[in-house]
């Protein structure tokens, strides 16, 4: 199977194989043979010189913590698509696939709604349901975060040897701004409402601690996908000082913020080697036919031929632009 297949969590019982082809895994994004129109690759690298700038301003201000265990993906991050090399019509990048890369970060979530959206649109009644815990320190996010994944396996196996139809994506996000009160949560994509709110109810009597009125249980709707891994994208977020963001990134080190319930992808969009599969390829859109190389420079956003001082993307990423406030 291509880029390895990510199976239901290993729980106990059958899972749920939602295919086109019986017995064939989904595969939502074939992103091996897409090739993008010249149109769309300058937009691509317009939308990604922003990108570029904004994370390469965090990640910046993440470097100085020599002794954290995301050093050596900070150091990627700040080098990520820094050559892009256009032959043959093509125009090629490396992609460090690091989780502080605002880059790497809204390639992988294209990949994931384009993954997961035949399975969520074969669901009769999509539901999103939120499930939260008590705040905790950041020495205590690791923990937390492993104890409640236990936890919500446990109710899937619960529910499911109860008669529910399982199908379900969670993904973990955790807010806050303090070393000392970080909030850990779980968004969850169901496939009813009916075990929206069996996994919420579930949840509450494992987790006496939690405040009923700060879980949620709503229809989801066309934009839930998105919705939903979004927050993949928020776990490098500015709105948090740059020693927390260190924090939070090297406690969730390892950790697996997406995971399927029910039923299989055959090539998962987390997965590194799948990332490299299915990233579109992008299409020269000036200079036809020349092998050229486009080299990124940080003090003025852009990447240039050195052979003729040109740039790549004709704009230049707004003035000022930073991560941090």
């Amino acid at each position: 199977m291509r880029g390895g297949a990510l199976m239901s969590d290993g729980l106990s019982g059958p899972s749920i194989l939602i295919s086109k082809k019986k017995g064939a895994p989904l595969s939502g994004y074939d992103g091996s043979t897409r090739l993008k129109s010249g149109h769309e690759s300058r937009e691509t690298f317009v939308k990604r010189q922003r990108k570029k700038v904004l994370s390469q301003s965090i990640v910046r201000e993440l470097l100085p913590f020599e002794e954290s265990r995301m050093q050596s993906q900070y150091r990627r991050a700040m080098n990520c698509g820094n050559i892009v090399e256009q032959r043959d019509g093509k125009l090629t990048t490396w992609y460090c696939k690091t989780r502080p890369c605002l880059v790497c970060n809204g390639i992988r979530t294209a990949m994931l709604i384009d993954a997961y959206r035949p399975v969520v649109e074969s669901w009769r009644e999509p539901t999103l349901v939120t499930l939260t815990v008590p705040n905790v320190a950041l020495s205590e996010l690791r923990s937390t975060v492993d104890s409640m994944a236990h936890q919500f396996r446990l109710i899937i196996r619960q529910l499911r040897r109860a008669g529910h139809e399982i199908g379900a994506v969670r993904v973990t996000e955790v807010t806050g701004n303090s070393v000392d009160s970080l909030h850990p949560h779980f968004h969850v994509l169901a496939r009813s409402e009916a075990l929206g709110r069996a996994i919420l109810d579930s949840w509450l009597e494992r987790h006496p601690k939690a405040v009923r009125a700060a879980q949620d249980v709503r229809e989801a709707d066309t934009e839930s996908l998105r919705e939903l891994f979004k927050y993949l994208t928020k776990l490098t977020s500015t709105d948090r000082a740059p020693k927390v963001l260190d924090g939070i990134l090297s406690e969730m080190w390892g950790k697996h913020l997406v995971r399927p319930y029910g039923f299989r992808l055959e090539t998962d969009p987390m997965n590194d080697e799948a990332f490299d599969e299915l990233v579109p390829t992008n299409t020269e859109f000036k200079r036809h036919g020349e092998s050229i190389l486009w080299v990124w420079h940080d003090e003025i956003g852009n990447w240039i031929d050195h052979t003729t001082g040109e740039l790549l993307v004709d704009s230049m990423p707004p003035f000022g632009l930073s991560g941090f406030a």
